[in-house]
């Protein structure tokens, strides 16, 4: 009987440990662009008129007619401008921007205009690239599975912009094309 116990706790802790594995590095909620004080949230992959039920254009958001791989589009004013990319055959989002003046946007809920580096780096750990030259960025690469990756087999990319106290100045988020 004793033998059976430990023969079943050790099989739930090998149980434990293969599920934790599985689940290391790997993101639920990534780049996810919310505004805090309307509740729009707005991912890669959305489509255009998802987009617009939610956003109202700057300026008239017409596809252009000939065709090009990407085409964008700025939503809200002040605080509450966007930028959008769409893929021009999908009309799906595959770029999502905001920075200077945009303040009322935040990254998966955590990351907001003025962030610092350091706090960055505490959500997301290290970066796939970092540039020290100039003003520096961090950029983040994860595969379709939101596991972080050397820059290879990359699906999303999170670039941020640090200002020379290196806060973040602009932000985005895009599809990797390919």
């Amino acid at each position: 009987m004793k033998q059976k116990k430990i023969i079943l706790t050790g099989a739930l802790v090998l149980a434990l440990c293969l599920c934790l594995t599985a689940c290391a590095g790997k993101r639920d909620s990534l780049g996810v662009i919310s505004n805090q004080e309307t509740g729009v949230k707005l991912t890669l992959g959305m489509t255009r008129e998802e987009v617009e039920a939610a956003l109202s254009p700057e300026e008239n958001a017409e596809r252009p007619e000939e065709a090009c791989q990407l085409w964008t589009t700025n939503y809200g004013k002040g605080e509450d401008g966007v930028q959008v990319a769409y893929d021009w055959e999908a009309d799906t989002v595959v770029q999502l921007a905001f920075g200077k003046d945009q303040t009322h946007w935040v990254l998966d809920d955590v990351v907001p205009l003025g962030a610092a580096q350091k706090e960055i780096e505490k959500h997301y750990g290290a970066p796939t690239f970092l540039n020290q030259e100039g003003n520096p960025s961090l950029t983040y690469n994860y595969n379709v599975d939101g596991v972080q990756t050397d820059g290879s087999d990359t699906d999303m990319i999170l670039s941020f912009m640090l200002d020379k106290e290196e806060n973040l100045n602009y932000l985005v988020v895009l599809r990797e094309a390919g």
